[in-house]
């Protein structure tokens, strides 16, 4: 079993070697050489060539339907903590906080049935229950956080 790992670990580090370079793409205003990207200690003759990275991308774009910014919880989260903390003296308390909830409330399916604007604000409300020098915060006044991001949401559509 060990050899047929070492077999097919070309295939994990040309998948690790495009997803770096797809990432640096979105990222980057100067985006690295695949050279630069590869694995430290590989030698030289060991790198991918660049047309082979570029099929390797063609077929992640395919698979994720060329949705390369996914939409999730953490999207807004900052966005409501300055709601609730304008001066922002409790901010980063409040986006740890929140992100704590999320990663928590993820481990039940029934999350996915909510949109990521919803959870988010969800999360920083919990957390403000939690910060006592912080004036809570209404579920209306929250719904009020949301004008432009209320739709109708259909689950498992990337929002």
């Amino acid at each position: 079993m060990h050899a047929r790992q070492q077999e097919d670990g070309w295939a994990m580090q040309l998948l690790a070697v495009t997803c770096l370079s797809l990432a640096a793409k979105m990222e980057e205003t100067l985006v690295p050489s695949l050279l630069d990207l590869q694995v430290e200690g590989t030698s030289r003759y060991d790198c991918f060539e660049p047309g082979t990275v570029g099929q390797m991308e063609l077929l992640v774009l395919m698979a994720l339907n060329w949705r390369l910014r996914s939409v999730t919880p953490f999207t807004f989260v900052d966005f409501f903590a300055c709601k609730v903390d304008p001066g922002g003296r409790h901010t980063r308390c409040l986006i740890a906080r929140a992100t704590q909830v999320i990663l928590a409330a993820m481990h039940d399916v029934e999350f996915l049935d909510h949109c990521p604007s919803s959870m988010a604000a969800a999360a920083v409300l919990c957390a403000i229950g939690e910060t006592p020098s912080l004036e809570s915060v209404s579920p209306g006044a929250a719904v009020s956080w949301c004008i432009g991001l209320a739709e109708v949401y259909t689950p498992h559509k990337n929002y």
